[in-house]
């Protein structure tokens, strides 16, 4: 979840990865170095001279239970492909340094998006719609992260008069997967969309992954995604004009029949980020705590949060989070 707002400093690198990115992009030794603020999973720098800007990312794979794994070796192989579609920046150069991965890309020119808008749909929509590339070199989507499952289950069963939640959680969940398979981006929140000149493009492909596309449009809609990146939950008027941008009923459909796993995947993962001391997350639990019980139609019962022992009906100030449709 990295967004590409530089601060700027001198090289924020070891002198001897330094040398090899100089080796490997040909930049001048008087390039300059801005840190890029925003991401919570990769260190990123922008290398700017006479002859344009790069992005230097350097993360390490991290995969197991969790809703946004890293797989640096993944985003390198799924940029290659996609750069001809203008869907994703041109990768460069990609390479180990001890044990993190390197990867060098073509800056984006262009702004964040402030929100998921018609123009995200649409891109999301063709990505969806490409050819799926490297089949057996992907990895494949096996539904809700059953751990983020139970954590969040965990959680609500904590307050009394939750069993119903709790039901049409594990309902959800237990759906099998579509036989068709999309590429997905599998991290499609509005840090990682940026609008260019030639229209919205995605960085950050480490989560990519093949699956039902009904898995993306639940992150980009999610309500936790668009508080953590400073944003209110969307309206059902703008939820329910992206899914017509995107334009296939069968997939808003099926997000409809999984959201209630999809819900309690994202407050597994919140949980997870306030355990390790994430205190960002706490509203962003809120947030989605409060669009589960809007979408099972418990709008009044009180749930307990971390930092909130009161209870609370959901994040304020904001609109009230959407139903699904």
């Amino acid at each position: 979840m990295d967004s590409e707002t530089p601060r700027r400093g001198p090289s924020p690198l070891p002198p001897r990865l330094r040398f090899r990115v100089a080796a490997a992009t040909g930049s001048q030794p008087r390039a300059r170095w801005q840190t890029l603020e925003g991401g919570r999973s990769a260190r990123s720098y922008l290398l700017t001279d006479r002859t344009g800007a790069l992005v230097v990312k350097l993360a390490r794979q991290q995969t197991g239970a969790r809703l946004f794994p890293i797989r640096p070796d993944v985003e390198h192989a799924v940029m290659l492909r996609l750069a001809p579609y203008r869907i994703s920046a041109a990768p460069l150069v990609f390479f180990r340094h001890g044990p993190e991965a390197c990867l060098i890309y073509r800056h984006l020119t262009g702004r964040a998006c402030p929100a998921p808008d018609a123009a995200l749909a649409r891109l999301l929509a063709r990505l969806h719609a490409l050819p799926v590339p490297h089949p057996g070199r992907l990895p494949r989507d096996a539904g809700p992260v059953p751990a983020l499952i139970d954590r969040a289950c965990r959680h609500l069963a904590a307050t009394s008069g939750t069993d119903h939640l709790v039901g049409a959680i594990r309902a959800a969940a237990m759906l099998p997967p579509p036989r068709a398979r999309a590429l997905l981006h599998g991290d499609p929140v509005p840090g990682n969309v940026i609008r260019t000149a030639t229209g919205p493009a995605l960085i950050d492909w480490q989560c990519a992954r093949l699956g039902e596309p009904c898995r993306d449009l639940a992150l980009a809609l999610s309500p936790a995604m668009q508080v953590i990146h400073g944003l209110p939950p969307l309206s059902r008027e703008d939820r329910e004009s992206f899914l017509h941008a995107y334009g296939d009923p069968a997939a808003s459909a099926r997000l409809a029949h999984r959201a209630a796993a999809f819900h309690a995947e994202m407050i597994g993962h919140c949980l997870w980020r306030l355990e390790r001391g994430d205190t960002a997350y706490a509203p962003a639990l809120r947030a989605e705590c409060a669009a589960l019980r809007a979408l099972t139609g418990s709008e009044n019962e009180q749930l307990q949060y971390p930092g909130n022992p009161e209870g609370d009906h959901g994040p304020s100030p904001g609109p009230k989070p959407a139903r699904l449709p």
